[in-house]
This record gives C-alpha cells, structure tokens and sequence, in this order.
C-alpha cells in the first residue's frame, strides 16, 4: 500500500514481489493518513472518539476514593 501524495504517479513499491496497491487514505498506528496531507480525517475522528472517552472517564472521575493527582495524570 503505497499514499500517492507525490506529483509521480509512477512511484513503484515492490514487497515479496508483488507491487503495492496505491491508496488515496489510510489507517495506520491509529491515525489517518491521506494523499493530499492534510489532517481534516484525523481531526474528525479525533473529535468524535473524545465524547466516548470521556464517558468512560465519568465514573473514575467521580469516584471521592481515587486522589486528585491521580485522576489528573489520566
């Protein structure tokens, strides 16, 4: 899988022998990457992963027996 964010469309990727496939997006490490570069994907899905995080957090958050300083290094 190759991103074809170059102005050579002719870039050719050789594994095992077999040319990887050219992708205008992927997903790689959790993160977005696209062929122009730009991180509107990423911030999309950033943004909407955070209110299911934070809910997960509401209870930890809440709860008087964990301490202040460690509610904080979350």
């Amino acid at each position: 899988m190759v991103s074809n964010g170059w102005e050579d469309d002719a870039v050719s990727v050789i594994a095992k022998g077999t040319n990887a496939e050219l992708v205008g997006d992927f997903c790689y490490l959790s993160s977005n990457n696209s062929r122009p570069g730009n991180c509107n994907k990423e911030s999309k899905t950033r943004i909407g992963k955070t209110p299911n995080v934070f809910g997960r957090l509401v209870n930890i958050l809440k709860c008087k027996r964990i301490s202040l300083p460690v509610k904080i290094d979350l």
